[in-house]
């Protein structure tokens, strides 16, 4: 029976579960291709659900309305290829991002214990601002602390009584991204913040937008989130190069941009750039207009632009929508 939520009719949830066979027939019934003779050995290792987040690009829209048809031709190949595609893109960026997080911890850490001739800053409630929940920060520290695993982190509690929170060289080992983040736009001295940034060759208002947007795109990655053609919510400050450009600012473009810049004081740039290229060029078909990525842009980048064309014709989509039922 129907009931209402948020003002609209909400139905009980009732699809049974299909097997692999089945989920088979439900895709050639709407119309794909089952090209692949090991498309069984695909479904028993990837999620249909997963497997048809990606099958949507490849569905008829009317109207921004779904048909659950494909378009004519559309192969299971075509959506195992994107598929990889993804996979390799989010080892991409999780490769890049591990040098660049462990950079920016360095960098928050040597600046503050330095600058304030202390092993413990981060206990000083004065250091941060008074929007900033100093008490919630010390006390996921003290959370993660105890939950650690870490020889270093065993050995400090073995040893010492006073304080009962370790150095923060110690503390930005274990806290999460997203602690650190805070850690950082938490400072009350917009002085503390610049010099910080300055480290990294970027403004504080970029990097406090950026380490916000980084410990989000960090989790997507770890969890296995579809990066290629979504929309993402993260409100990432574009790097002053791109701010007159024209850009999609909730596709991955600007992401890709903001860790291209980050990676640039670690003398890492051109290696990430040369990399995703190669990527693109080993995916010639997936389309990465999708990611956000225009002419102008990709000229500007020397991004290859053979993708530029989306494959199997236009997709206009309502949202991101995850898959298919």
């Amino acid at each position: 029976m129907p009931y209402f939520r948020h003002g609209r009719t909400a139905l009980n949830f009732s699809k049974p579960p299909f097997t692999h066979e089945e989920q088979i027939a439900l895709l050639e019934e709407r119309g794909m291709v089952i090209d692949c003779s090991d498309s069984l050995f695909h479904l028993n290792h990837i999620n249909y659900y997963r497997f048809s987040g990606y099958a949507l690009h490849f569905e008829v829209f009317e109207d921004r309305v779904r048909t659950h048809r494909f378009k004519k031709g559309t192969k299971f190949s075509d959506v195992i290829n994107l598929y990889e595609f993804d996979n390799r893109l989010r080892g991409l960026m999780q490769k890049y991002l591990t040098p660049v997080e462990i950079s920016i911890r360095t960098h928050i850490c040597y600046y503050l214990v330095h600058k304030y001739n202390t092993s413990h800053p981060y206990l000083d409630a004065t250091l941060f601002s008074r929007r900033f929940f100093h008490d919630a920060l010390i006390e996921n520290i003290r959370i993660e602390f105890q939950r650690s695993k870490e020889i270093f982190v065993k050995a400090y509690k073995e040893k010492y009584s006073a304080p009962p929170l370790p150095p923060l060289w110690m503390v930005v080992e274990f806290i999460c991204f997203g602690q650190c983040s805070k850690l950082y736009s938490g400072l009350a001295q917009t002085k503390d913040k610049k010099e910080i940034a300055n480290a990294l060759d970027c403004s504080f208002k970029d990097l406090e937008s950026w380490l916000c947007g980084l410990a989000v795109l960090r989790n997507l990655c770890a969890h296995h989130s579809r990066i290629w053609n979504r929309n993402f919510t993260i409100n990432f400050r574009l790097p002053r190069q791109f701010k007159d450009v024209e850009i999609n600012r909730s596709r991955f473009i600007v992401p890709y941009l903001v860790l291209r810049k980050l990676l640039g004081p670690l003398r890492l740039m051109e290696q990430f750039e040369e990399e995703f290229n190669q990527l693109l060029l080993d995916y010639p078909s997936v389309p990465i207009t999708k990611m956000g990525f225009n002419d102008l842009i990709a000229e500007q980048l020397g991004v290859e632009r053979r993708n530029m064309t989306p494959a199997n014709g236009s997709n206009k989509q309502s949202r991101d929508t995850k898959g298919v039922e």
